[in-house]
């Protein structure tokens, strides 16, 4: 599995001139007052596009190993938009009461509507310093001494692109003077490695049950997702969770951001306003991750989901149904052969997987669907900590072709058809080697969940559909495609949860 969110281009460093003379004077200015020192100075550099596309800046560790608190956070040059709540935690830990945090950086000032540059947007950066107990005392516009310098330099026509973004006004080069205030009643920060033990107390005393430190990692390590928590006094409150999920939108490659670990403490919960805990992490995560990601969604109860539309960040665009079956205890066709593959089986598991995952998308061309491919597969049934699937290949006896893959699970006398990865023409022939196998095992039935718009699918294989209490949202607090575009478009089975 990859990080969050795509790889984007990396503004070349400013170039020399009355811009950057002018951000020396100010720094110099600010510097020399009498309640500046003592100082911590970042200069910060954007990654190269890579692969990984969010990886941990150097200075992340230098905040988080520094002992000393100072007086002036001082980050200059190349903030990226996706480590912008993680340096607000950071610098709210390592400055004194009163303290300043100086940020220099080019940011984006559309609020990502003109498509996403990696920039931090200053909208959100400045709602989040809000929510993290900063108040904005000075800003320094620098925009039209850059603009100046930019068309005097050398490299003048191959910054064209950044240059026009200057001139529309969708970038802006900014020193902002953050001061740091007293703490707000709930503050938000990001979820810092040495406060797991406070969340997993959280998830025990909302839900009921544990939360190990392997499940964590499956979940968010590796840069798979972010967290955004929320503070009252030393007592962690609130977490909002997000999951980075490749996808085909509409036949396209992208990035969705999906909504987990959704909980607020039971003495706070009952502030259901846009100044209480579950509104502010939400918001929070909303502003740091749609723009690196596409879309959001998740599996909200009805409750939930009517909350988040009444606060303004979800709109629904869906929702899910349960689809059963009467277990079939025939015998299958003698052209076809169904095995199991088990965990010493990865590279079969990646072979098939890959090749009918690109089968079913090429059929759901229209819609929104999570990719199924080996990777995924492996990554989400066979390498779980805690829970233990069964992945069954049904394949063509004589050539061998893999015509489509299942994933099962029992529970008692139930029989799960978590998720299936084949061309939609295979859907009946994989539907009944599902009822076969739950008669095998003695099941009382076979039972899946499918998102609403594609349930009809499942009915023509003979099963009986229920609305269940679950919606699809999609984020609306940032700007994003509109919900008529996405209503019900997404495929989404039980496979695609992180909880089942």
């Amino acid at each position: 599995m990859t990080a969050a969110a795509r790889a984007t281009p990396v503004p070349a460093p400013p170039p020399a001139g009355r811009a950057q003379a002018e951000v020396q004077r100010l720094l110099a200015d600010w510097l020399g007052r009498a309640d500046a020192p003592p100082c911590l100075w970042l200069e910060t550099r954007l990654p190269a596009p890579a692969a990984d596309p969010n990886p941990q800046p150097q200075w992340w560790q230098r905040l988080d190993t520094e002992q000393g608190i100072y007086r002036t956070l001082v980050v200059r040059d190349g903030i990226h938009h996706l480590h912008s709540l993680g340096l607000l935690t950071r610098a709210y830990a390592r400055l004194a009461d009163g303290g300043w945090l100086l940020l220099l950086s080019a940011f984006n000032l559309d609020n990502f509507q003109d498509g996403y540059d990696g920039l931090p947007s200053r909208e959100r950066l400045l709602a989040q310093a809000q929510r993290c107990g900063f108040e904005l005392e000075q800003e320094a516009r620098l925009d039209e001494l850059l603009r100046d310098d930019l068309q005097r330099s050398p490299a003048a026509a191959q910054r064209a692109a950044e240059l026009e973004a200057y001139r529309s006004g969708r970038r802006g080069y900014r020193l902002l003077c953050l001061r740091k205030g007293a703490a707000p009643r709930w503050r938000v920060a990001e979820l810092r490695e040495a406060d797991f033990p406070a969340v997993a107390a959280l998830f025990q005393a909302v839900f009921g049950q544990p939360m190990s430190a392997e499940l964590w990692r499956w979940k968010y390590g590796g840069g798979r997702g972010s967290n955004v928590v929320a503070w009252a006094g030393g007592r962690l409150i609130a977490h909002y969770g997000s999951l980075s999920r490749r996808i085909a939108y509409f036949g396209r490659p992208q990035w969705a951001c999906q909504i987990g670990d959704v909980m607020v403490e039971a003495h706070e919960r009952g502030v259901l306003t846009r100044q209480g805990p579950f509104f502010l992490t939400a918001a929070s995560q909303a502003e740091m991750v749609i723009g690196p990601h596409h879309i959001g969604f998740g599996f909200p109860n009805g409750r939930a989901l009517k909350v988040g539309a009444r606060l303004g960040l979800y709109t629904q665009v869906g929702s899910v149904c349960e689809v059963s079956w009467t277990p079939l205890a025939t015998r299958p066709a003698l052209w076809q052969r169904l095995r199991p593959l088990h965990g010493g089986q990865r590279e079969q598991v990646r072979r098939a997987g890959d090749r009918l995952w690109t089968a079913m998308a090429a059929d759901l061309g229209e819609a929104i669907v999570g990719i199924r491919d080996g990777a995924w597969l492996l990554h989400r049934y066979l390498d779980h900590p805690h829970q233990r699937y069964q992945l069954w290949l049904l394949s063509n006896r004589l050539s061998g072709r893999p015509l489509g893959l299942l994933v099962l699970r029992q529970q008692g006398e139930r029989c799960e058809l978590l998720d299936l990865v084949a061309p939609l023409a295979r859907l009946p022939a994989l539907v009944l080697a599902a009822r076969r196998l739950a008669a095998a095992w003695g099941a009382s039935g076979l039972h899946c969940w499918i998102s609403s718009g594609f349930a009809h699918l499942f009915e023509a294989c003979g099963g009986q559909a229920q609305a269940l209490d679950i919606g699809v949202p999609n984020s609306c607090w940032v700007p994003g495609p509109p919900a008529e575009r996405l209503r019900d478009r997404w495929w989404l089975m039980a496979g695609d949860t992180d909880f089942l």
